[in-house]
């Protein structure tokens, strides 16, 4: 992998339907993920393993504010990289590579999912873990 992980919404999409648990594996080897507006995304544990250093390279290439030190930051400030340039023109990659994230325990929405109804929009905080 390039040393400069420059977040693609392309690379997104092709890792998130890479990991995708398939109809006939073994359902232990499945993992279900609630996302924000995705009821449900399930994804296969070996695939997601193999992806894990890269979903994390580029997680790592948004804003700080997600930090769990700064205490997370709102989806919609996601569609912007840590050197503010728009990586994602459209809500589908963000969602998904929260979701990867989500998969590989280095995000967690905050605060429980049961308030995200409190929020505009019910779009919660999210918190990327070190």
């Amino acid at each position: 992998m390039n040393s400069t992980v420059v977040l693609d919404p392309v690379r997104v999409t092709k890792i998130f339907f890479e990991c995708f648990w398939e109809a006939g594996e073994d359902p232990s080897e499945s993992l279900v993920v609630k996302g924000i507006k995705t009821e449900k995304a399930v994804f296969n544990r070996d695939r997601l393993k193999e992806h894990r250093e890269e979903i994390i390279a580029m997680l790592d290439e948004l804003s700080d504010e997600f930090g769990e030190r700064m205490g997370g930051a709102s989806f919609v400030e996601a569609y912007l990289d840590r050197h503010d340039r728009k990586w994602a023109a459209e809500y589908p990659p963000v969602e998904q590579l929260f979701l990867l994230g989500l998969a590989v325990g280095k995000v967690a929405p905050l605060p429980p999912r049961e308030t995200w109804v409190l929020f505009p929009d019910g779009i919660p905080l999210l918190v990327i873990r070190s």
